[in-house]
C-alpha cells in the first residue's frame, strides 16, 4: 500500500480488475449503483463503438450476461434507474427500458417522441418519469409528470404542475420548457398507506425584453392516490440547477441542499421550514448523504466536505476535499465518492471527517488522463465478509475490499 502526507491509502490492491473498452476510453458509466447478491452493473464498449451493458459477478467481476445498448450513441449515463423485483427500469433522453436483471434479455423498450429528463423515481410497480408537453391552459412548454406500469412500460400524463403567474416569455430563448418538475420523490404515508409525492419544481425563462428573467423555485407535496395537492408551490428562492437533487425524508422531516449555500429541513407535512442554513458554500449538485444524526454534504466552491447536524444545522466538521463530486455511498461508517476535482477515489470517516482512501486510479500510469469516473458503488459484505468498493477509470474496473 501507499499512503499520502496525511496517511491516507492512494495505492492498495485490488480484488479483481476487468477491461469496460476495447478503445482508448469506455463509452458510459452507471452514476447509482445497481446490483443484486450475485452481480453489480457496469457498462462497455467495444472495438466499434457500440455500447452495452453488462452484469458482472460481485466475487470475481466474471461476466454474467452482456446486451447491447438501446440505441448508438457516443456516451450515456445511468443516472437515476428504478428497480422493481428483478426489473430495472432505465431512461435516457428519448429512450426508457426494462431490463431482467437475471437474463440481461429486454422486458420492453420505447422511444418517446417527448424529450425527457434522464430521471426515474418509482413505488412498488409504478415508476415515475418527467416530458416536456405542452400546457392546454397557457399554450406553453411545461415539464409535467407520467405515471409508467413497470410490466408494461405503459405511461400517462396525470399532472401538470401550476407554475402561478406566467409572464410573457421570449420564447425564441426557450429550448426545453419555461419550467415545471424537476424530480418526484414518492413515499407511503405510514398512518393512511396513500402513495404522496414530494416535488420540486420551478419557472425559469427570459421576458421579451431580452435580459430581464422570471426565476423561481418550488416545493409540494402530492397525493398521489386522492390526485390532490396537500400543499403547492411553497417557494424555494431563485431558480438554481441544484433544486430537488436527493432530498432525504426521515419521519416527518425533509432535508435538501438547494441554491447556493442553502441546505434547510422541513416539515414534510406543511413545508415550513424547521431550520435554513445560507453561507456563501456552492453544494454539490449529487446532493448529500445523512448518517447518523448528520447531513454530508461537498461544497464545490471552496473543496470542503461538511458535516452539519441535522437536528438544528449547526456545523459539526468541515474536511479539506475535492469538488465537484458523484454520488456520495455510505457502508459502515465510512463515506466514499469520486472527486471530480482530482479523479480520485475518496473515503472519509463519517463520524470525524478523517481521511482513509485518496485512491489514485491504476490506469494513470500508463495514461495521465484515464482518472476514475463518476461511479462509486459500495456492496456490503454478507456472512460476516468485508464490503466491497466497485470503482471505474476510463478503460477498467476494480473491485477493492472496503475500508471497513
Amino acid at each position: 500500500m501507499e499512503y499520502d502526507e496525511q496517511g491516507a491509502i492512494t495505492s492498495m490492491p485490488w480484488l479483481w480488475r476487468v477491461s469496460s473498452t476495447e478503445n482508448d476510453y469506455n463509452g458510459g458509466i452507471v452514476s447509482y449503483p445497481v446490483y443484486s447478491n450475485k452481480g453489480v452493473l457496469l457498462v462497455a464498449e467495444n472495438k466499434n463503438g457500440n455500447n452495452y451493458i453488462r452484469f458482472h459477478s460481485i466475487k470475481r467481476g466474471k461476466v454474467i450476461w452482456s446486451q447491447d445498448y438501446i440505441s448508438p450513441v457516443t456516451f450515456f449515463n445511468i443516472g437515476d434507474p428504478y428497480i422493481y423485483r428483478n426489473a430495472i427500469i432505465i431512461r435516457d433522453r428519448q429512450n426508457i427500458f426494462s431490463i431482467d436483471l437475471k437474463t440481461g434479455l429486454y422486458n420492453w423498450k420505447m422511444t418517446d417522441e417527448a424529450l425527457g429528463f434522464n430521471w426515474l423515481s418509482g413505488i412498488d410497480s409504478l415508476f415515475f418519469s418527467l416530458n416536456s408537453i405542452t400546457d392546454p391552459k397557457t399554450g406553453y412548454p411545461i415539464t409535467s409528470a407520467f405515471v409508467g406500469n413497470t410490466e408494461t412500460g405503459e405511461q400517462k400524463l396525470f399532472l401538470i404542475p401550476d407554475l402561478g403567474d406566467l409572464p410573457t416569455p421570449n420564447l425564441e430563448r426557450v429550448n426545453f420548457s419555461l419550467g415545471g418538475f424537476r424530480y418526484l420523490k414518492p413515499f407511503k404515508d405510514m398512518g393512511s398507506g396513500q402513495v404522496l409525492l414530494l416535488c420540486y419544481y420551478y419557472k425559469n425563462y427570459y421576458l421579451p425584453s431580452g435580459s430581464d428573467q422570471v426565476s423561481q423555485s418550488f416545493l409540494g407535496l402530492y397525493n398521489f392516490t386522492l390526485k390532490k395537492w396537500v400543499y403547492e408551490r411553497i417557494p424555494l428562492g431563485d431558480y438554481n440547477w441544484l433544486e430537488g437533487f436527493t432530498p432525504t425524508i426521515i419521519g416527518d422531516h425533509i432535508f435538501h441542499v438547494l441554491s447556493e449555500g442553502v441546505a434547510e429541513c422541513r416539515n414534510l407535512y406543511t413545508g415550513q421550514i424547521i431550520w435554513r442554513i445560507e453561507n456563501d458554500c456552492q453544494y454539490s449538485g449529487c446532493g448529500f448523504i445523512i448518517f447518523n444524526d448528520k447531513l454530508i454534504v461537498m461544497d464545490d466552491r471552496y473543496g470542503n466536505l461538511i458535516a452539519y447536524h441535522i437536528s438544528d444545522g449547526h456545523e459539526i466538521w468541515r474536511t479539506k476535499s475535492s469538488s465537484n463530486i458523484g454520488y456520495m455511498q455510505e457502508l459502515n461508517g465510512i463515506v466514499y465518492f469520486r472527486g471530480g476535482g482530482d479523479g480520485c477515489i475518496h473515503a472519509v470517516e463519517a463520524e470525524t471527517g478523517k481521511y482513509i482512501w485518496h485512491l489514485i486510479s491504476p490506469d494513470i500510469k500508463e495514461d495521465p488522463y484515464n482518472y476514475f469516473m463518476d461511479q462509486c458503488f459500495v456492496i456490503p459484505g454478507r456472512e460476516g465478509k468485508p464490503g466491497r468498493v466497485i470503482v471505474s477509470s476510463f478503460s477498467h474496473t476494480f473491485c477493492y475490499t472496503a475500508a471497513r
